[in-house]
């Protein structure tokens, strides 16, 4: 094995089959962060089939992936968020003849309910021996088998074959819809928001495409997300072996810590992202004639579909925008529920949480140390502090100008004009704030990225002592 020159620690009372190298950390890490960030980055259908809305947009959100991990984890729960809506407004306009399918969960937990009750009548049968049954109580049986329905997930309804599922959700989100007047003309891509307003007035309109068709479209399988999950599970076993380590716990490298932060937004993407076509290219058209009688589908503007995992609105207000991308007001359906701005804001704490373990491991200097605690701080309390700050720059925001209506024609104008003042004043200051938090947080993020890298350097005493535990080594994985 290629062993990169590096200084090695002085592992002493171990064997040479007992050393792991540091190209071998090296190679682990890196291989968990690209199989994560191509894996989790699930994007929308381009538009135009060209070089930049294709390789480039990719490229760019695997860039993103690798960066800002907890960004595109916030991104994901919000266009879960809008598919959720589609579907719950799909089963009021859109009712089906056939049953919606279960969920992945109740499907799994079914599976493992037949194989846990079949293995226990196994056991039950070898137990005891066989009683006969009468014929009583071979009717009674067989009466209460007839009278027993499976699990209705959906209730039927006329007019659709094909039940709306959240895999439609996701992929009417993604772009997967668009309008045209002949099947060789200018296409005009839907949002979200467009196809809610199509099942509202015309819901004839919609294709009653099924849930596998759409699935046979996503480039990927049980293979791939499998691969993702060992790779996962791989790594987690290998960085809790050295914890759990007796008599005494192996040391993490700082990059070892920082892709483990990294897992776990990915793991988060790709569950929130499970229902969700992989790298679908092609749309379904909706040919709508101009001189077709529909106006509410015509009318349908026609929005240029954002390159990105999910449709992004940038927020009207300038001092939101100048705090840069974590303050987006992202969404395709953010303007009815703020849960993707508290997603953007809670995920970076999750995200700076496994850096804690740092805080016990040996740095080269004292300076360092004391730099990667400031930065783990930062990390985890930047976003907190940036989210209360425009809480409550909104409020006085809405009190000014609940003051300038009340006040306006009272004697009280000069009083009246320097609360207004006073209050955007604040307002102001601590849009400014939130601005330098989301500095302070982009680059306390690169120094705990640069660190991990630096600390290869000069590694720790026992960093290089592999961990006693065969069974990790056994896991699916690259390296």
């Amino acid at each position: 094995m290629l062993d990169l020159p590096f200084p090695e620690c002085d592992c002493t009372d171990s064997n040479d089959h007992d050393m792991r190298t540091v190209y071998s950390i090296i190679s682990l890490c890196v291989s968990t962060l690209v199989v994560c960030a191509w894996s989790a980055v699930h994007m929308d259908i381009p538009r135009d089939k060209t070089f930049r809305n294709t390789h480039g947009a990719r490229a760019a959100w695997l860039v993103t992936a690798l960066i800002f991990p907890e960004y595109l984890a916030a991104v994901a729960i919000t266009q879960r968020v809008a598919a959720g809506k589609l579907v719950v407004l799909a089963r009021e306009c859109l009712p089906a003849s056939t049953p919606e399918p279960p969920p992945l969960w109740r499907r799994i937990f079914d599976n493992v309910s037949g194989i846990v009750e079949r293995v226990v009548g196994w056991c039950k049968r070898r137990r005891t021996r066989a009683v006969p049954i009468t014929q009583t109580n071979q009717a009674i049986d067989l009466l209460i088998l007839a009278n027993e329905q499976p699990l209705d997930y959906n209730v039927p309804g006329p007019g659709r074959q094909h039940p709306w599922t959240l895999r439609h959700g996701f992929y009417a989100s993604m772009g997967g819809f668009a309008l045209a007047p002949t099947a060789h003309s200018p296409r005009r891509t839907l949002l979200s928001e467009d196809v809610a307003r199509i099942m509202k007035a015309s819901p004839h309109r919609l294709p009653d495409i099924s849930d596998d068709d759409i699935g046979d479209r996503s480039k990927a399988d049980a293979v791939t997300k499998a691969l993702l999950c060992f790779q996962m599970v791989s790594f987690c076993a290998a960085c809790a072996a050295r914890l759990l380590h007796r008599p005494a716990r192996l040391p993490l490298t700082l990059l070892e810590i920082s892709t483990l932060s990294h897992c776990l937004c990915a793991m988060i993407a790709y569950m929130v992202w499970w229902e969700k076509p992989h790298d679908v290219c092609q749309q379904t058209l909706m040919i709508i004639p101009d001189d077709d009688s529909d106006r509410d589908t015509r009318s349908l503007s026609g929005k240029q579909h954002l390159r990105s995992p999910v449709a992004v609105e940038r927020s009207r207000s300038p001092e939101l925008s100048v705090a840069g991308a974590m303050l987006n007001h992202l969404t395709t359906g953010a303007e009815e529920s703020d849960i993707g701005l508290i997603a953007i804001f809670i995920l970076p704490v999750l995200y700076g949480l496994p850096h804690l373990l740092g805080f016990w491991q040996d740095f080269p200097s004292e300076a360092e140390e004391i730099c990667w605690r400031i930065a783990t701080v930062a990390v985890v309390s930047c976003t907190l502090l940036i989210a209360l700050g425009i809480a409550v720059a909104r409020r006085l925001d809405r009190l000014s100008e609940q003051l300038q209506e009340s006040f306006g024609e009272s004697p009280l104008v000069v009083l009246a004009r320097y609360l207004v003042l006073s209050a955007r004043a604040v307002s102001r200051m601590l849009f400014a704030l939130t601005s330098a938090l989301a500095v302070l947080y982009v680059l306390s993020n690169a120094f705990l990225v640069c660190e991990s890298f630096r600390q290869l350097f000069n590694l720790p005493k026992g960093a290089l002592q592999d961990a006693d535990a065969p069974w990790a080594k056994y896991i699916p994985h690259f390296s």
